[in-house]
């Protein structure tokens, strides 16, 4: 988002400040992202691969069933909102030149779920963890709220476009509709009690 800090309106900046929380918010969402796989690769090698002392869990068949199809669906939607956000960066600066920071910021946060989302899928579905990362769902509803926002944000201007509605907020690009429904296939696989996702309305029932 290109504005010119000089002739900045009381309105559009606080939306320019609304964006640069957001870029914090991804950064230090990246920062723990990186410190929980840290931490969490020096446990397996501390306690022997038991995932920090905890017990084996095992699952029936049907449950593992379950947890590898639906992981595996959460990970691949993880790795396509990264590269929906890494082709519209490279798009961005091979066709206008910018590098937008939001953007990027978005890019490379995802670039780092995706990969912890790998990391802890293997040691779930091998029996070694019971859980998803609570950084990683955080993350995940995070993004889905950010987008929902946005996208319905986008919506009502247009809807309003005519009412001479101000500019709102959090208003959706290309990125944020593309993204949308692959992150709520993510949070709503969510298993509140578990943290495992069991889309048991869709995958193997």
């Amino acid at each position: 988002m290109a504005i010119s800090m000089g002739s900045i309106s009381p309105g559009v900046s606080g939306y320019v400040n609304l964006y640069i929380a957001l870029e914090l918010v991804n950064v230090v969402f990246g920062f723990v992202l990186v410190t929980w796989v840290l931490m969490d690769i020096w446990k397996q090698r501390r306690y022997g691969g038991g995932g920090g002392g905890d017990a084996e869990i095992i699952h029936s068949d049907r449950v593992m069933s379950k947890l590898r199809v639906s992981s595996m669906v959460i990970l691949l939607c993880s790795v396509i909102i990264s590269m929906v956000y890494g082709s519209f960066c490279v798009y961005r600066y091979w066709v206008h030149r910018i590098v937008d920071g939001d953007t990027v910021s978005w890019a490379v946060t995802w670039i780092l779920a995706s990969f912890i989302s790998y990391y802890a899928r293997s040691t779930i579905v091998e029996g070694g963890r019971s859980k998803w990362p609570l950084v990683l769902i955080l993350w995940w509803v995070y993004f889905t709220v950010f987008c929902s926002l946005s996208v319905s944000s986008y919506s009502v201007f247009q809807l309003r476009k005519s009412k001479e509605l101000p500019p709102l907020p959090l208003q959706a690009n290309t990125v944020e509709f593309v993204s949308l429904p692959f992150s709520l296939m993510i949070w709503l696989g969510i298993d509140p009690y578990s943290s495992s996702f069991v889309i048991e309305s869709v995958f193997l029932l």
